[in-house]
């Protein structure tokens, strides 16, 4: 009875227990990119731009603007020589309408409006560059704090194994040391302590270092602290990779760096302001009612 009793709450304890989360490398970098604020910032900062965009796209159609004023008033009359009201009377006894509508339709701007397009185009892929450069960086966190717990895993195992063997060393010298073996003193032992000592000490920043690394890709990805998370991989694996010519990675870090692009749209997109400004030196012919 009493061995059912323990294994049922044995059963219990490990149903109330929560389930890790397993977690693997690509599923990190979808969550740490997808919930990171400082890549919602860059986002926010391409909807400002295509709202630029869209603003620079209305201006070639037509532009209607209607005014309605509508007041209480005293009512006038008479003529332009006299009149039986006063000016000065309060009393409210008519009301004052006016309504204006004008409608223009741009023709010809001597290229201003489509700069203006163009600009904004380059202004969107500006702050689409910042957004990948953004989510790169977020990206390398994660990578750090990824490959660091498992860094630390292993670092922690061959420390184990290390104390180990110098656990076995120094009993071993102590069996020595009690059956009067030659060549054997107090300070192998001494020794040993030490780098037994020094090894534990190594150890603790090991085991510091691990929890630091969980808790940073916990608070990348957002997740509940309190929830346990588990790698899929265990341990460091060697990652064997073909290497290229050095001139196709010059190449295609200036290609495809967000910096570059950024600094490229960047200067075309300034390029067309300035021929945007140019063209306020010439008239804009319109059709207006």
């Amino acid at each position: 009875l009493s061995l059912l009793l323990a294994g049922s709450v044995t059963g219990v304890v490990a149903q109330q227990r929560p389930a890790s989360r397993v977690l693997a490398l690509d599923e990190a970098l979808a969550l740490a990119v997808k919930y990171s604020p400082q890549i919602k910032e860059e986002q926010f900062d391409v909807l400002k731009r295509q709202s630029q965009r869209a603003q620079a796209d209305a201006a070639r159609f037509a532009q209607l603007d209607i005014n309605v004023v509508v007041g209480p008033s005293p009512r006038a009359r008479g003529n332009q020589i006299s009149s039986p009201d006063s000016k000065t009377d309060p009393a409210i006894t008519g009301v004052f309408g006016l309504a204006t509508v004008k409608l223009i339709q741009p023709l010809y701007t001597f290229g201003k409006i489509d700069s203006l397009r163009e600009a904004a185009a380059h202004g969107i892929a500006v702050s689409q560059a910042q957004v990948n450069e953004r989510a790169t960086k977020v990206a390398m966190l994660v990578y750090e704090a990824y490959y660091g717990y498992l860094l630390a895993v292993s670092l922690e195992n061959l420390g184990l194994e290390i104390g180990d063997q110098l656990s076995s060393s120094l009993d071993k010298i102590r069996r020595q040391l009690e059956a009067g073996a030659p060549g054997v003193d107090n300070i192998d032992a001494l020794k040993l302590q030490t780098f037994q000592g020094e090894l534990e000490k190594q150890l603790n920043d090991i085991r510091e270092g691990k929890e630091l690394a969980l808790t940073g890709l916990r608070t990348l990805l957002y997740l509940d602290p309190a929830e346990p998370i588990e790698l899929v991989d265990k341990t460091l694996e060697p990652q064997v990779r073909e290497t290229g010519p050095l001139e196709q990675y010059l190449t295609d870090a200036h290609q495809l760096r967000p910096e570059f692009t950024q600094a490229r749209e960047g200067v075309k997109a300034y390029e067309k302001l300035v021929d945007a400004t140019k063209a306020d030196y010439y008239p804009v012919i319109f059709f207006g009612v």
